[in-house]
């Protein structure tokens, strides 16, 4: 019965250290967005085998790294999209993104149009609903 009761307690304890872990790598992909992030870095920055990590991320939060990435640099580029009237070329370097092409293309891929469409479309509604 001992046995049972400690090895509980340590598969509790380990899951708030990987609840914790887990909170750590997202407020670090925050921080870092605009830099090139890699599971590599996040893994040598947090002392954890690479494997492990994405393992671990997977498990979770049911998505890999890199896709909790991208979506959190989209955010941040229909943020920008909609709130300053930098270039797109601007936008997409401040998201992270290597190269204007790569951005469009994932942009397109996850929101059904292109950087230029959503902030027309979106410009838009926002000034319509404002005049209202």
């Amino acid at each position: 019965m001992d046995q049972a009761l400690t090895a509980t307690c340590e598969i509790l304890k380990s899951t708030k250290q990987s609840d914790s872990s887990i909170r750590d790598i997202k407020r670090y992909i925050l921080k870092n967005l605009e830099n090139d992030i890699s599971r590599t870095a996040i893994a040598a920055e947090f002392h954890l085998n690479p494997d492990y990590l994405s393992t671990l991320y997977k498990t979770k939060t049911g998505m890999t790294i890199s896709e909790y990435i991208t979506r959190e640099r989209l955010k941040l580029a229909k943020k920008l999209l909609l709130s300053t009237d930098y270039p797109i070329s601007e936008v997409s370097t401040r998201c992270g993104f290597q190269n204007i092409s790569y951005f469009s293309k994932t942009f397109r891929k996850y929101e059904l149009k292109t950087p230029l469409e959503y902030r027309q479309l979106h410009s838009t509604e926002i000034y319509s609903n404002s005049t209202k």
